[in-house]
C-alpha cells in the first residue's frame, strides 16, 4: 500500500514539473520599456508584456502564450478627430513564477492566468498612440503550484 502511495505522489510530481517544461520565462524587468509607436503584431506583443510586467510586480518572471492573435476593423472616433481605433482580439496564457520560502525551505510559487482579451491600439493625428485593454476581457486564473 505505501508504495503505491509513493508511486502515485512521484507520479504526481513529476506531472507539475513537466508541466512548466518547455515555459520560457523572461525576467520582469526586462520587459517594461516598450516605448515605440508601431502598429505591428511583434511590437504589440512586446506592449502587451511591457503591460504584464508592470502589472504583476510582485513576479519577477512571466512568460506569455499567445494563442491567437486576430486584428479586427478599425473605425474612426466619432469624438476625437484624427483619431483612429485598430481593435485585436487576443487570447493567451500568463505565467508568473517566483521563488518563495515555505516552511523554511525554497520553494518555486507558479500562476497561470487565462486572457481572452480585446486590446485597442489607438492612433492620434501628430504621431501618439495609445495601448489599453478593454474592461469587457475576461481573465481568468487557471493554476496555481508551489513544489
Amino acid at each position: 500500500m505505501k508504495l503505491l502511495l509513493l508511486l502515485v505522489l512521484a507520479t504526481a510530481g513529476s506531472l507539475i514539473l513537466t508541466a512548466q517544461k518547455g515555459i520560457k520565462y523572461e525576467k520582469r524587468m526586462d520587459l517594461l520599456n516598450a516605448k515605440e509607436c508601431k502598429a505591428s503584431e511583434v511590437y504589440l506583443k512586446k506592449k502587451i508584456k511591457a503591460q504584464l510586467a508592470n502589472y504583476y510586480t510582485d513576479y519577477p518572471e512571466i512568460a506569455v502564450d499567445f494563442s491567437s492573435f486576430k486584428g479586427q476593423n478599425g473605425y474612426t472616433d466619432k469624438i476625437v478627430p484624427g483619431k483612429f481605433v485598430y481593435p485585436y482580439k487576443i487570447e493567451m496564457l500568463v505565467f508568473l513564477r517566483r521563488k518563495m520560502t515555505k516552511d523554511g525551505k525554497e520553494k518555486t510559487e507558479v500562476y497561470t492566468w487565462k486572457y481572452d482579451a480585446v486590446y485597442e491600439y489607438t492612433t492620434i493625428r501628430g504621431g501618439t498612440c495609445e495601448f489599453k485593454l478593454l474592461p469587457s476581457s475576461q481573465i481568468t486564473r487557471t493554476n496555481h503550484q508551489v513544489f
